[in-house]
């Protein structure tokens, strides 16, 4: 077991909003401490990226992630469907996913969690509580051992 990036730590943020893609970016940026973010705007494109297709096949330009930061509610393909792949697929199904929502509907939670999310968390809404977030998951990265990156093959 070794962390995902040697020197840094990478997240993939699934996000079809821009607004909140931003706010993301910034508090990303305004944190620093080595931690890298790419970010994805809807569930297919999330997949690809996982699972190093297409556009995303050079895993030195699109390394693995250490965390999938996942938005339920997206374009083309579910947050939920984007869980059931990654827990499905097995080159994927040990990176820990962190589902966000803009409500923390007791059903939903429940059901993000059966599915095997490593956690939920209600979307911040302003920059400060998303620095903050970020913060956490550097920290998380930094201090946490992580399943080798998967190979093709």
């Amino acid at each position: 077991m070794r962390q995902i990036l040697k020197g840094g730590n990478f997240i993939l943020v699934v996000e079809d909003e821009e607004n909140d893609a931003i706010l993301m970016r910034r508090a990303v940026d305004r944190i620093g401490h080595g931690l890298k973010a790419y970010f994805v705007p809807d569930g297919e494109e999330a997949i690809a990226y996982l699972s190093g297709t297409g556009k995303f096949a050079d895993r030195q330009q699109y390394p693995t992630p250490g965390v999938v930061l996942l938005d339920l509610k997206l374009p083309r393909r579910s947050g939920l469907d984007v869980l059931n792949w990654i827990r499905q697929e097995s080159e994927c199904k040990l990176i820990p996913v962190i589902a966000l929502s803009a409500s923390g509907i007791t059903k939903q939670v429940n059901e993000v969690y059966r599915r095997r999310a490593n956690a939920f968390m209600v979307k911040p809404v302003d920059i400060g509580a998303l620095q903050g977030l970020m913060e956490t998951i550097g920290t998380y990265l930094a201090r946490t051992e992580l399943p080798d990156p998967p190979k093709k093959g």
